[in-house]
Parts: C-alpha cells; structure tokens; sequence
C-alpha cells in the first residue's frame, strides 16, 4: 500500500506503507511522482476543486485500474 502525503502529519502506520510526499496541487510534481506508477486503486480523499481533479486524472492516466474519488460536498449541501 502506499499513501500520499505533505509530510506535515505524521501516521502510525510504520513500516507497513509506501509513503509518496507531494503537492497534489502541484502538476509538474504529481507527473514526476505518479507518471511512471501503476495501480490497482486510487483511493482520493483529498480534492477540492475541478483543478485538482484535473491534474490527478492527467497524473495518474491509465495507469490505474480504478479510481475512486470521495467528497465531503454532499454532506455540507453545497
């Protein structure tokens, strides 16, 4: 499994991650970092608005069998 992160929180999850540290909002950094990765599913909780999906649907390509996004919009009735 491997997680994406700013760096700035630390996780419990020790050895038993694959850590990838990235500004999502970052093109040129989500291209360096996921351009050449392959997986099974991206799980994105963290998109709040159309550029951000943007540039993780280019970053991520065909690269990924399925890719899931999660949005806490519904829940604010927005």
């Amino acid at each position: 499994m491997t997680i994406v992160t700013r760096g700035q929180t630390p996780d419990d999850f020790g050895d038993a991650v694959n850590r990838i540290k990235v500004d999502r909002t970052n093109q040129d950094a989500m291209m360096e970092a996921f351009g050449n990765c392959y997986y099974d599913v991206v799980y994105n909780q963290n998109c709040f608005n159309p550029q951000d999906a943007k540039i993780a649907v280019e970053s991520f390509g065909d690269h990924v069998k399925r890719y899931i996004l999660t949005s806490s919009m519904a829940v604010y009735n927005s």
